[in-house]
């Protein structure tokens, strides 16, 4: 008798827990989609409408909120130079110096290094002085200067740059006829340069104004040289 009153419970179990998982299910369907009501997720066509169009307004406004903070953003800037430079800046008031030939094979290094009987080991060198002086031998919208002439109205008015005359190398052993002093020469040249600043101009000595910090060999250099 208890043996049949312990399966009459089970029985009973497993039915209320089919009952269950079933309400379950038809009570899912119903919010997929309720045919009484006409819903669809728990809303009308007419609600969905509604909500659909205000957040299509809500978004678009965001949207044309963003636009208009980044256009007056944009409009504070020059297109040409960054809103700060200069002094207390991280681009400064001192330009850089620049360092040819520099290979790009290994730029984190300055060491010119070679084997004078092997071309093949001094010939990176010249080729990328080549490349680097190649810009100066187009002379087009230059102009020839002479020892007190500058580029100070190069910015305000319009002046064209001094001609840099690559024939100076040549006078001074560094041309390519000498391959820039590698190979068997064992003399290598480089060039230093200044890197552009913005902001920055250069302050021109004149020929009999050099400071007296400069040794007297240094002063005539810089008389006899076009900077």
């Amino acid at each position: 008798m208890a043996k049949s009153n312990n399966q009459i419970e089970e029985n009973t179990t497993l039915m209320n827990g089919n009952n269950k998982s079933s309400d379950y299910d038809e009570s899912f369907s119903r919010f997929l989609y309720n045919k009484d009501r006409g819903t669809v997720l728990g809303r009308t066509a007419k609600s969905w409408c509604q909500i659909t169009v205000f957040y299509i307004i809500f978004y678009s406004c965001l949207a044309a909120f963003w636009v208009a903070c980044l256009a007056i953003f944009l409009n504070t800037l020059d297109p040409k130079v960054p809103r700060f430079y200069g002094k207390g800046t991280i681009i400064g008031i001192n330009p850089g110096v620049g360092y040819q030939p520099w290979l790009k094979e290994n730029p984190d290094s300055t060491l010119i290094k070679y084997n004078m009987r092997d071309e093949e080991s001094w010939k990176p060198y010249v080729k990328q002085l080549e490349e680097y002086l190649e810009k100066y031998s187009d002379i087009n919208g230059t102009r020839e200067c002479g020892v007190n002439d500058n580029n100070s109205g190069l910015v305000n008015d319009g002046v064209l740059p001094c001609r840099f005359d690559l024939s100076n190398f040549t006078a001074a052993g560094c041309g390519p006829d000498k391959h820039y002093g590698y190979g068997k020469a064992g003399s290598p040249c480089v060039v230093l340069s200044l890197n552009r600043l913005i902001g920055w101009q250069p302050v021109d000595y004149a020929p009999d104004s050099v400071p007296e910090k400069c040794e007297r060999p240094l002063q005539k250099r810089i008389n006899r040289t076009v900077l």
